[in-house]
Order: structure tokens, then C-alpha cells, then sequence
């Protein structure tokens, strides 16, 4: 017999309040009561999905809907029909709601806990096509919020919930989300509409679209993220994303340094021109001169600070690092002594290989940071593979290049980043390390710890150059962090050339999979 939490309540209408009516000269309007039924509670074991409910696509609960229902049960009420000989009710609106609480049921028995009730309106319904137009008007009219609607919310929950971790943890599961990604919606609600509206049509997540906050004032860094996201897409992971926004960061530092520099030159009265395009030896040759080209007329060197008062005195901003180049507009004139020899112009195949250097050294530094967090979580993994313990092995017992030069500086900041510690103050003679080892001792990690050193060794002695030298070291490196699960960057992919991970042979079977059941499902329909 069903305990008495089981029944639902009385289903007597209760008192209701002689409606408002408007006040003035006219007589009041005629009035009627809603009719919406009555409120009851319904054990979920006692929910039936009324054969009148229309939606019958798409009609079992999402992950995220079976999360929040188990976490904070049905708030909204179903819309019920009954009690059946069975003292059963049927649900004609809310059937994916009344599925959840059913799931959620299951979920508390097993776990041993209490079972949570549904909220419920009982509708005294005989007619059944009237039943199927409340239904269809349920599902017809509601209006799914827009993504600004989505992510305000989410960003006001963990604005209510900062100073306590109990609450915020519970608005994350009933949302289906982590509590990262409830902070993370605190940052992007600060997207601009249009951002928004490109990175809901592209399916940015919540970090996606915090990710896009922070580098939303470079040009085309939704059509760089974009393409990025689909590479990930392609190969798994996010790790295209990643070396995206390492590279947006960077372009973002130099437009906030140019922007920072021509503040400086403006509040200088410093005039500020636009590059001028690069002589070829044809046409009028300009003038102007960088101030590094020159010299006083005692062959000193003219400095900024010097320079200052000299009707030519100008600068402008150099595009790939934002800082200011400071000439002079017309050094003859302005009697500064100017190379007699001026310098060969370059062909067109050393401004090309110039570009080249540049733009590699750049996305170098670019791909450092993404390589270094991905070292930082290989060195927390519970196990280190054994291909990572022999290249450490054989790194240490062969004294492999860069490990005098980095046992001469005693560099200690790379090795505390892979071990997720603070970079010691003091030096290594005084063995800053010595609680992560023991810690590593207990656990029986020191793999790890092997790993963090040589890393730190391999990392240390790699400038910004190595993608030129391409060394055997290097490569061996990053083709082991590939096999590890890192996604390369472009620029060091060209060092380690193709490479086909687990990872990426799975979303190529994947990929191959799909097209050939795409083929085969048009091949049929024709």
C-alpha cells in the first residue's frame, strides 16, 4: 500500500478572491475564473505520459534536464490528467519533465534516499482533443531563451553565489554545468551583441565565449577562433583553440602597446606618421630616416631625448611590436650627418625570407605557453607513460644538449611550473624542491618529478629560433609530446612533419565512417 505522501492532495478548489475590477464611470467588465485546475504533488512513480501529448519527437530528457531535476527537482508543474483506476495521473504537458523526476526517482531509491514529489496542475479533462490543444499549445508557444538571456542568467547565479561554494556548486549541477563554466558565463556576458551573435551561431561553449571576451578587440579573432574550433572538431581535443588564443593574446598585446605608445607621443606632441612602403630604388626616394641610421655632427648618436627639438622629429609605430621608431623627416635639412653608402635594398627574396624569420620567431613564443600548460598537466597525470620515462632516461644518462647550460644558470622557474608550485626565491643549493619530492616519494611519482626536470632542461635551452635549427632533440620532443595527446602548432609541426596520433586516427575513422554512411543513406534515398 502506498504511503499516504503518495496520494495527492485534496483536489477541492480553494477559496479564491473576488477578482480586481477596473473603477470608473463604466460598468465593470464581466469576468470568469481561469480554470487552470488545481495544484497537487504526484509521486513520480505514479506519472503515466498521457497518449494526448503531442510531442513525441525529441521527447526524452536532455543530460542537462535529468541533472537539474535530480539536483533540485521539477519546479515547473506538469499538467496532469486523472486519478486513473490505478490512482495513476496522466501527463499531457511536461512529459520530458516527468520522465526526469522519474529517473531522479531511481537515481535517490538506489542511493538511498528520500523520493522527490512533482508539482502537478490537475486538469478535469473528458474531452481528449481538448487535452491535445493544451498540449500542442504548451509546446507551440514556448520560445527558447536567446543566448544573451542564457548567459545573463548563468553569470547572476555565480554572482549570487560567489562567497559560498555549496551554493555555487549546486546551481552548476542543476544547470548541468561546472562550476567553471558558471564563471565563465560571469565573463562573457560582457560580449558585444554582435560577438554574441556570431559565437552562438558558431557553438561556442560558455569558455568558449569567456575566451572570446578576452580577445574581442582584435580584428578577425571570431573568423581565427572559428576555424580553430573546427579543427578541433576534426581531431579532437582543443588544443587548435588553444595555440588560436595564445596567438590572439599576442596580437592583442601589441594593439594595447601601440595604443599605449601613441597616447605617449600624443601627450609628447610628437608627431606620428604612417609607414612609409619600402624603396626599391625607383621613384622619388623619401627622405625621412630612422634615428639609429644617424649621427650629430661630431658623429655622436642621435637619441630620441636629443632629437626632440628638431623641426623633423617624428615617429611611427611598428606594426609586429607596437613601440615607437623614432626618424626625422628630412635629416639634410635639418643638418644630421646621414651614411654616405646607404644600405643595398633587399631582394625580393630576402624581404620574404626576413617576413619569414619574423613570423616564425612570433608564432614560436606564441606556441610556448600552450606547450608549457600541457607539460603542467602531463607531469599531474597519475602515470607517466613509459615512452616519456625512456626519453627522460636517456636524456639524463646522455647528458643531452642543454643540460650544462642549464645546470650553469640554475634556472628554477620552469621546473616549478611543471610541478604547479611557486617559483622558489632561493636558489637551488638550498633545495626549494624538497616537499614536492617527498610528496612525489609518498605517492610514488617520482616519474613525475623526472619528467617536470627534464622538461624544464628541454624547455630551457629551446629560444625563439629552434624551429630554425630544427635539432634532433627538438624534434624527438615534440613528437613525443604529440604521441602524449599536445596538438601541435603550425610552426612546430613543420619541425616534426605529419604525425598520427591516436587521437587523430580515431576522428579520421570517424570522419570516414560518417561520409560513407552519408553516401550510403543518399544512395538509397535515390
Amino acid at each position: 500500500m502506498a504511503s499516504t505522501s503518495d496520494q495527492p492532495t485534496s483536489t477541492d478548489t480553494p477559496a479564491v478572491p473576488e477578482p480586481a475590477v477596473p473603477v470608473g464611470d463604466a460598468a465593470a467588465e464581466a469576468t470568469r475564473p481561469a480554470a487552470i485546475g488545481t495544484l497537487i504533488e504526484v509521486h513520480p512513480d505514479r506519472l503515466v505520459i498521457d497518449p494526448a501529448n503531442v510531442r513525441k519527437d525529441n521527447a526524452q530528457p536532455s543530460a542537462e534536464l535529468l541533472q537539474s531535476v535530480a539536483e533540485i527537482g521539477v519546479r515547473e508543474p506538469i499538467g496532469v490528467r486523472g486519478p486513473g483506476p490505478d490512482g495513476e495521473f496522466w501527463a499531457f504537458k511536461g512529459q520530458r519533465r516527468a520522465l526526469a523526476a522519474q529517473a531522479a526517482a531511481e537515481t535517490a531509491r538506489e542511493a538511498g534516499q528520500p523520493v522527490r514529489m512533482v508539482p502537478a496542475i490537475l486538469d478535469v479533462i473528458d474531452d481528449e482533443a481538448e487535452a491535445v490543444l493544451l498540449s500542442l499549445v504548451e509546446n507551440k508557444h514556448r520560445e527558447a531563451m536567446t543566448a544573451r538571456d542564457d548567459v545573463n542568467a548563468v553569470a547572476q547565479l555565480s554572482l549570487l553565489t560567489d562567497d559560498d561554494v555549496a551554493r555555487r556548486t549546486r546551481a552548476a549541477n542543476a544547470l548541468g554545468l561546472t562550476p567553471d563554466q558558471v564563471a565563465a558565463a560571469q565573463r562573457a556576458r560582457k560580449l558585444t551583441p554582435k560577438s554574441l551573435t556570431t559565437a552562438t551561431s558558431s557553438g561556442y561553449d560558455l569558455s568558449q565565449m569567456a575566451d572570446l571576451v578576452e580577445v574581442e578587440k582584435v580584428p578577425n579573432a571570431t573568423s581565427v577562433l572559428d576555424q580553430a574550433k573546427k579543427d578541433d572538431e576534426r581531431t579532437g581535443g582543443r588544443g587548435h583553440w588553444e595555440h588560436a588564443m595564445s596567438r590572439l593574446r599576442g596580437d592583442l598585446e601589441v594593439i594595447e602597446r601601440a595604443a599605449a605608445v601613441r597616447a605617449e607621443l600624443d601627450a609628447a606632441k610628437v608627431r606620428v606618421v604612417t609607414p612609409q612602403p619600402y624603396y626599391s630604388g625607383y621613384g622619388e626616394k623619401p627622405k625621412e630616416r630612422e634615428l639609429s641610421e644617424l649621427r650629430t655632427q661630431l658623429g655622436g648618436p642621435v637619441t630620441p631625448a636629443k632629437h626632440a627639438g628638431c623641426p623633423g622629429h617624428a615617429a611611427r609605430i611598428d606594426r609586429e611590436t607596437g613601440e615607437a621608431v623614432f626618424l626625422c623627416l628630412d635629416p639634410v635639412a635639418h643638418g644630421h650627418k646621414v651614411p654616405k653608402k646607404a644600405a643595398k635594398p633587399r631582394s625580393e627574396q630576402e624581404k620574404a625570407r626576413h617576413a619569414s624569420v619574423v613570423a616564425h620567431n612570433r608564432a614560436w613564443r606564441d606556441a610556448r605557453p600552450v606547450r608549457h600548460k600541457f607539460i603542467a598537466e602531463l607531469v599531474a597525470r597519475p602515470k607517466v607513460s613509459e615512452a616519456v620515462q625512456l626519453f627522460c632516461l636517456s636524456h639524463l644518462l646522455h647528458q643531452n644538449e642543454g643540460s650544462s647550460r642549464y645546470a650553469d644558470k640554475g634556472e628554477l622557474a620552469y621546473a616549478a611550473g611543471f610541478l604547479g608550485v611557486p617559483e622558489p626565491k632561493t636558489g637551488r643549493w638550498n633545495k626549494p624542491f624538497q616537499g614536492a619530492i617527498t610528496k612525489a616519494m609518498k605517492g610514488r611519482r617520482s616519474a613525475n618529478l623526472l619528467l617536470a626536470h627534464v622538461a624544464a632542461v628541454v624547455e630551457f635551452d629551446m629560444g625563439d629560433r629552434a624551429w630554425e635549427g630544427k635539432s634532433a632533440q627538438v624534434k624527438e620532443w615534440l613528437r613525443l609530446l604529440a604521441a602524449e595527446g599536445y596538438t601541435l602548432a603550425e610552426v612546430e609541426a613543420e619541425i616534426t612533419g605529419p604525425i598520427v596520433t591516436a587521437r587523430t586516427a580515431t576522428a579520421t575513422k570517424a570522419k570516414a565512417k560518417a561520409e560513407t554512411t552519408s553516401r550510403a543513406k543518399l544512395d538509397k534515398a535515390a
